[in-house]
């Protein structure tokens, strides 16, 4: 009925207007030319009056009648509700714009949706980081707990991924008895936390919900990465330690200072800067003093996110070392075995067993740290298998070739245990050829050669064995030949150097010779430090793996956590021995695994590299591929819900635009006067 006041306006218009006839006069003729035309504008104004009228009036009838633009059905409108709010936990979500947290953002545009529940709605909360605890299985029908446990969720130090956190979402809304399911992601929009690949369609339709909490990131700095440059660890010696720098903000970044720390003291700084979007590695040298575990960090000033300005590291410096040697009992086994005792120091450092092949089963090879196999011709099978397992987990081997080895055996057995390539044939009987290139920048031949210059006597040899080329071999020495006489392969899971010929003295004089003592030295080194320090960084939330020894077992282990708390740990035992795994590693820090309150190993647990990266996902990617409407104001997100459910209302568009349409036609209407009234206007007709 309110629509029939739109007509008033035409009504009076027509009903007020006089016709009259007009009545020709010559003498006015002109006069009424210049009349017409300005009753013509008139004729326009009244026109223009008369519709804006019409229009204020419509808008104002329609906006008191509130007209409603809903979204699903009325009936679907008013069904119960299962809903779950995806919280991204992630350490980017500490990042503070205006003195507030992005997380805390998080948590604040949650209770507004939980506000917005009702009597028989049920939620869920999950996070972007871990789907796997219990209560986030469990619906609330209590909202009060609910934000109690909303309120109560930690951020995390794990990887974000938000795809897989909507995926499990999903399956619980699935599962949901509810019409309506509704599905709200409360995130940073991390591009990292998105998967490449599209999430496909449910056939249930839930929708889902954007609600991006973005900060402008001021100028931040963070260490992404600690890596330990040297490859031969001593005490008392020059330890290089490379760290990596990215500016992840939006601005330039100002001067920062950078520290170093080894067992909380303070070894070395440096002052540096970098460009939005930039990264840089700085080298940091200091003075190792201690053997054992070295425990360290890399800290930077605060800036916004102060969760990315320290990360930790470790590295062992060997105490001593335990080196089986399986050999003959021949002139060359006795020069090597002089050679790595030819110092005190050495004789402190290397604690050398000894077996020849026949009894090698009876060397304890999990014991050792290195194994030396020189011109081995043959092993028992079940040697070669236990030297592969224990080289699989890390354990060092110089091999040495030489006239005894029977090539076939090797090829068919050890080779393949190893992962070696097969030794194509022998070469040199019957001749002489020396030492050729000499790959001068391996860590083996530091603090060998000095200078830029390799100069040294080079050995003679009449026999050696030529291996396949293979890509993951690095000859360190070669022969004049072009063959290579040491080769390094150097694997995730151990490292071996191969000598193609042995140091027997009727293959060569390589054993008298100056350089062979330092030569074995800085290998035993450098094999040591490789797998005493292999897979001790992890990122948060990863597993804690320690293979134990047999006089292990009898002991209490414990896991010294950062935080100063202790989990007692026990062994699982599988075919391949005992084993330590411990899951709980959701704080960022130094780990370590002690028996009987002895230390065996380290662990620096830090945030993975990946958390790091604060760029945003794009908004058209993350709508298409994950199915999510975006809120563009999260902190109207109440009004969105609202409107989402029951409809958007657009009375207050419609008032406004009446009252706007009243205020123009009053402009409109005053504008030059009042208009001519009906009598006027016929004393004009009658005049003309």
């Amino acid at each position: 009925m309110g629509l029939a006041a739109v007509a008033l306006p035409i009504l009076i218009h027509l009903f007020t207007r006089a016709r009259a006839k007009p009545i020709p006069f010559s003498s006015l003729r002109f006069l009424k030319q210049l009349r017409n035309q300005k009753i013509r504008r008139i004729k326009i104004r009244q026109i223009l009056l008369l519709l804006l009228r019409t229009l204020a009036v419509l808008f104002l009838v329609l906006g008191f009648a509130r007209p409603t633009c809903r979204t699903q059905s009325g009936s679907g409108a008013r069904s119960r509700t299962s809903a779950v709010l995806l919280l991204d936990n992630s350490a980017s979500m500490a990042l503070e714009e205006q003195g507030e947290s992005l997380f805390a953002a998080a948590r604040e545009a949650g209770a507004r949706i939980i506000e917005l529940m009702q009597p028989g709605d049920e939620l869920y909360l999950c996070t972007t980081t871990d789907t796997l605890e219990g209560t986030e299985r469990r619906a609330f029908h209590d909202f009060q707990a609910f934000r109690r446990r909303l309120e109560a969720t930690p951020l995390s130090f794990r990887a974000t991924d938000i795809s897989a956190g909507m995926r499990f979402a999903q399956n619980l809304l699935q599962s949901a008895h509810n019409v309506n399911k509704e599905l709200y992601l409360l995130s940073d929009m991390q591009a990292t936390g998105f998967a490449a690949d599209s999430l496909p369609a449910r056939e249930f339709n839930p929708r889902q919900y954007a609600v991006p909490l973005l900060a402008s990131h001021p100028a931040n700095l963070a260490v992404t990465g600690v890596r330990l440059r040297s490859a031969i660890l001593e005490r008392g010696k020059t330890v290089e330690v490379e760290v990596t720098l990215a500016n992840s903000g939006q601005e330039p970044g100002r001067t920062k200072l950078v520290q170093l720390f080894i067992h909380g003291q303070r070894v070395a700084q440096r002052m540096v800067s970098l460009e939005r979007g930039t990264t840089a590695q700085e080298l940091f040298r200091f003075i190792v003093d201690r053997d054992g575990w070295i425990e360290g960090y890399v800290q930077l000033e605060d800036d916004a996110l102060m969760e990315d300005n320290l990360r930790y590291f470790t590295f062992y410096v060997p105490e001593r070392l335990n080196v089986g040697v399986i050999g003959e009992r021949t002139a060359g086994s006795e020069l090597l075995q002089l050679a790595l005792q030819s110092s005190a120091d050495s004789s402190a450092f290397l604690r050398l067993f000894t077996a020849v092949p026949e009894r090698s089963s009876g060397l304890a090879i999990d014991s050792l740290q290195l194994l030396l196999l020189h011109d081995v011709s043959r092993l028992p099978d079940a040697v070669v298998e236990r030297i592969g397992a224990w080289h699989s987990r890390g354990g060092g081997i110089i091999l040495v070739l030489g006239r005894r080895t029977d090539i076939g055996w090797y090829n068919a057995r050890l080779a393949p245990v190893l992962g070696l390539s097969p030794v194509l044939a022998a070469f040199g009987e019957g001749g002489h050829f020396s030492l050729g290139r000499v790959d001068g920048t391996h860590p083996v031949f530091s603090g060998i050669f000095e200078g830029a210059e390799i100069q040294f006597a080079r050995p003679q040899f009449n026999f050696a064995c030529r291996a396949a080329s293979a890509p993951d071999q690095h000859a360190l020495l070669s022969f004049s030949t072009g063959d290579p006489y040491l080769y390094e392969v150097r694997r995730d899971e151990g490292a071996l150097l191969v000598f193609t010929s042995s140091f027997e003295p009727e293959v060569s004089d390589m054993a008298y010779r100056t350089i062979f003592a330092p030569l074995l030295h800085r290998s035993i080194s450098y094999l040591a430090a490789h797998g005493q320090n292999r897979g001790v960084e992890l990122s948060a939330g990863e597993v804690l793996r320690y293979r134990l020894a047999g006089q292990e077992l009898q002991k209490q282990l414990e896991i010294h956590r950062p935080d100063g708390g202790v989990d007692l740990v026990h062994p699982g035992i599988t075919a391949s021995g005992a084993w330590i795994d411990h899951a709980a590693t959701g704080i960022p820090g130094l780990y370590s695994l002690r028996a009987d309150g002895k230390r065996l190993a380290v662990w620096a647990v830090n945030i993975p590299a990946r958390e790091l990266d604060l760029r945003r996902a794009e908004r058209e990617l993350v709508e298409d591929s994950h199915h999510l409407h975006w809120v563009d104001d999260p902190a109207r997100i109440d009004q969105f819900i609202r409107e989402e459910r029951i409809g958007r209302e657009y009375w207050r568009e419609l008032l406004l635009a009446g009252l706007l349409l009243l205020l123009l036609e009053m402009v409109l209407y005053r504008e030059k006067g009042e208009l001519p009234s009906e009598e006027e206007s016929q004393e004009m007709r009658r005049g003309s």
